[in-house]
């Protein structure tokens, strides 16, 4: 049977419904290691007043033997 491994990664929601390039470069990163994303969410950070929610990747990748 196979094994995964989770991880989130979280970044700004783009007022432009963009991902800011610096943020893509990180999930290109964690593509390269292995990791895909399964799920995007909108979240909000604790304490956070007055800002635009963030979004959190939820990522998997298959653990090697």
């Amino acid at each position: 049977m196979k094994k995964f491994e989770y991880k989130s990664f979280t970044f700004a929601y783009m007022e432009n419904d963009s991902i800011a390039g610096s943020d893509i470069k990180v999930l290109n990163k964690l593509g390269a290691q292995g990791w895909e994303v399964i799920a995007i969410a909108p979240v909000k950070q604790w304490k956070q007043v007055g800002h635009p929610e963030n979004l959190v990747a939820i990522l998997k990748r298959e653990i090697e033997k």
